[in-house]
């Protein structure tokens, strides 16, 4: 799988620009807006991610999907209306990942002003991470080591969302070149999820 994925990653230099050009290179499809064939597509739609609760009227645009590393891979702008952990931001690049599991939410994100006061742990990744879930188990069987360690090495503005069958990566808008750097780690992140963890939540399945 890590030669496939280098070799994916080899070469976005065709010239095409912009979401609709990133399609073109996934081979996935394009298309403004949650249109008709995107519902035929994808009759169950995106899990329930603690940032579409945020979402204006119609948040979703310049969407690509299709299937990636042997799941199902949707990338597109989101609009919010009052995203409470970045309130500044009200434009972010999403990268959603689905498969069949049935995970407790989790979030993990950049601090506040008032839990980085709070943290005072010397651990690196508390330090850098608030980790939110009503269900501890989650957090113990999720965020090992391994995982913990890849976070650190993502995006400082990336935050990760995982409930359901979903796993969500998103951060502040940024160009459509930088969205395969952000699709990568992602795409860690579900790798380096714990094999007793699927055992919990993969509802039979794991990757």
């Amino acid at each position: 799988m890590t030669e496939t994925m280098t070799d994916f990653f080899q070469a976005f230099d065709d010239g095409a620009g912009g979401m609709r050009g990133l399609a073109r290179q996934f081979n996935f499809r394009f298309t403004e807006e949650l249109d008709r064939q995107y519902k035929h597509d994808n009759p169950a739609g995106m899990p329930e991610m603690p940032l579409f609760r945020h979402g204006q009227d119609k948040p979703v645009s310049q969407m690509i999907y299709g299937r990636f590393g042997g799941i199902d891979a949707q990338i597109f702008d989101f609009r919010t209306l009052a995203y409470p952990d970045e309130p500044g931001v009200d434009h972010r690049t999403c990268v959603l990942f689905t498969f069949p599991a049935d995970f407790p939410m989790l979030s993990m994100g950049g601090h506040t002003r008032l839990s980085r006061i709070n943290e005072r742990t010397p651990n690196p990744f508390n330090q850098r991470f608030r980790v939110s879930s009503r269900d501890p188990e989650v957090i113990k069987l999720v965020l090992d080591e391994n995982l913990q360690s890849w976070l650190l090495t993502a995006d400082e503005n990336l935050r990760v969302e995982l409930a359901g069958g979903g796993l969500l990566g998103h951060l502040p808008l940024i160009d459509a070149d930088t969205v395969p750097v952000i699709i990568q780690q992602v795409y860690g992140v579900f790798l380096r999820i714990p094999d007793a963890a699927w055992t919990r939540y993969g509802l039979g399945w794991s990757p």
